[in-house]
């Protein structure tokens, strides 16, 4: 979840701002000139940096913690659209005995994913490998029955349309072993308009679903996406974790200590708000960023 309001030179590397004429285009944009969009954003990022592709460094970690906490017994995990690799080299340091693999179609991002699986090899108990490929291509190129787990970190919500979500959705359901689970970290509508809510009912801003610096998110309807994983699609959903107390505190409580100065991403308050999110039960309700954790059953 991103806003104007945290802007700040420090960002640089960490976030691409448009133009309003390049802002509005994008919405008159094919399927394909919004991928290619996307992906000259991602090639402008400062691919060595860790947080390149999330400067709200606090939220990646909780994203990180979460989605560790949801694996099981080592597998084969694909990481579809896993930007400079930050979260699997983090799952690496941290876990033994798996095969991880990321890909993305950004060359500038690949190259920043191998730069920081070099400079911390020496920590990893798991190597990954990261791949430069066009995910939609790779995933319908696939084997059906081929991996134990795929992590998806914010790249379903940036497919060009909903239609297009729902059919990765499809293909990775195709490719998943029975029993394997797809990690799907992604944005909430819900949970974005309850943060809305109350920001607003507390005298603050509504943070835009969309801007210059925002251009491509297509968050989920819960209940719908919930729907179509379980029902047409196949899916159990076995769990759904969410970081309530962190943007309760970074996106409402911070704003209104600070007011009428603009608070940051890199403020003590949400460094301490991700340490208390840490020990508190990460449950959804509040803020975009979810992770749900969906199953492919055994016949």
């Amino acid at each position: 979840m991103s806003s104007p309001e945290h802007s700040r030179a420090s960002d640089a590397g960490r976030v691409t701002i448009h133009s309003e004429d390049a802002y509005h285009r994008y919405r008159t944009m094919t399927e394909q000139e919004k991928q290619d969009f996307v992906r000259r954003e991602y090639e402008q990022r400062n691919a060595a940096d860790p947080y390149a592709t999330s400067r709200d460094y606090n939220a990646r970690e909780l994203e990180i913690a979460a989605i560790r906490a949801g694996l099981g017994t080592p597998g084969k995990l694909l990481d579809l659209g896993c930007g400079n690799g930050y979260t699997l080299i983090s799952l690496g340091e941290a876990l033994a005995g798996w095969d991880f693999q990321g890909i993305d179609f950004a060359p500038n991002l690949i190259a920043g994913a191998n730069q920081l699986l070099a400079e911390r090899r020496a920590r990893l108990k798991s190597v990954p490998q990261f791949l430069e490929r066009d995910a939609l291509v790779y995933l319908a190129d696939m084997p059906d029955a081929s991996l134990d787990y795929v992590l998806t970190e914010r790249f379903i919500q940036n497919m060009p349309t909903e239609a297009v979500q729902v059919d990765v959705l499809r293909q990775i359901r195709r490719i998943l072993r029975p029993g394997g689970l797809l990690l799907m970290c992604e944005g909430s509508n819900d949970g974005f308009e309850a943060l809305n809510d109350i920001r607003e009912q507390m005298g603050l801003k509504r943070i835009p679903s969309t801007s210059p610096e925002n251009v491509s998110a297509i968050r989920f309807d819960d209940q719908a996406i919930e729907r179509i994983a379980t029902t047409e699609l196949g899916y159990v959903l076995r769990s759904k974790m969410g970081f309530s107390t962190f943007f309760l505190i970074a996106r409402v409580l911070h704003p209104l200590l600070v007011a009428p100065e603009s608070p940051r991403f890199d403020a003590p308050i949400n460094n301490l708000a991700r340490d208390l999110q840490m020990h508190a039960p990460m449950l959804p309700g509040f803020g975009s960023n979810v992770l749900w954790i969906l199953e492919k059953p055994v016949p």
